[in-house]
């Protein structure tokens, strides 16, 4: 059988959420909808096929549930760090069913600055990103500066350090022409940061 590629959506459909990862999720997604890629959704038991139109996804009352096999890949895009499912027992059977993994990494915030997230967050962040440094077979970092931190990071601990590349985000800004606008009086005269 041909292989297939699977992109886990999960957490996006389970919060509804539509900024941040979840907005860069629905996105991708959207750019990604195509017979080459399959859009899954973890429902508590087992995978089913997710379908997306517009940035909004679905699931067919009666949905296909996926099977895995061998020389598939499974690409892991969302924040699944919030997911039920336990990523180093399902990267591990994944791993040990011949599939390729591969994971989109945002950051490593809850890893070099815990202070900044809830502390449950860090601790399920922490078990993902050490199920993602033994079992991917590929990470693809946002940015350089996030590929820099994630070798930092396996160097200090001495863990394998799976292959990485670059995607950078925000790929359409070239055909925006630059705006300039007077800010507004209540920020004109104060010192802030736009982020």
């Amino acid at each position: 059988s041909s292989q297939a590629i699977y992109v886990d959506v999960t957490n996006t459909i389970a919060t509804g959420a539509h900024t941040g990862i979840q907005r860069v999720v629905r996105r991708l997604s959207d750019e990604l909808n195509s017979s080459e890629f399959v859009f899954i959704f973890f429902n508590g038991t087992h995978y089913v096929e997710a379908n997306i139109h517009s940035g909004v996804f679905s699931i067919d009352e009666k949905p296909t549930e996926i099977t895995f096999c061998r020389g598939d890949v499974f690409i892991d895009i969302d924040a699944s760090w919030g997911d039920r499912l336990d990523r180093m027992r399902l990267y591990k059977s994944l791993k040990n069913a011949g599939i390729r993994i591969i994971n989109l990494h945002y950051d490593a915030v809850p890893v070099l600055h815990p202070a900044y997230s809830h502390p449950t967050t860090v601790w399920r962040y922490l078990e993902h990103f050490v199920s993602m440094l033994i079992y991917s077979d590929r990470v693809i970092c946002i940015s350089q500066a996030v590929k820099n931190d994630l070798k930092k990071i396996t160097n200090l601990v001495k863990s394998r350090t799976p292959t990485m590349s670059v995607i950078d985000m925000g790929a359409d800004i070239l055909d925006i022409k630059k705006t300039y606008s007077t800010l507004p009086e209540f920020l004109a005269k104060k010192k802030f940061i736009l982020m």
